[in-house]
């Protein structure tokens, strides 16, 4: 079905995009033993410097993780 807004279709077409990239991380890092989000986290820690983060930094990460769900 759709919308009467090109803008409203674009949106969803992205959201739609997202959500089998999403997936398919998951498939491949699954080999590995992690999801796409466990990745998302394990990143954000290298890079963090000295590959640390404060224990409010990482809850707000996992927090804005499970909003995009």
């Amino acid at each position: 079905m759709r919308s009467q807004s090109p803008a409203a279709d674009m949106l969803l077409n992205q959201s739609v995009l997202f959500t089998k990239l999403q997936r398919r991380l998951d498939n491949q890092l699954s080999i590995h033993g992690i999801s796409f989000k466990e990745y998302q986290i394990l990143k954000r820690l290298y890079e963090a410097p000295e590959h640390l983060l404060r224990r409010i930094e990482l809850a707000e990460l996992i927090a804005e993780l499970r909003r995009q769900e």
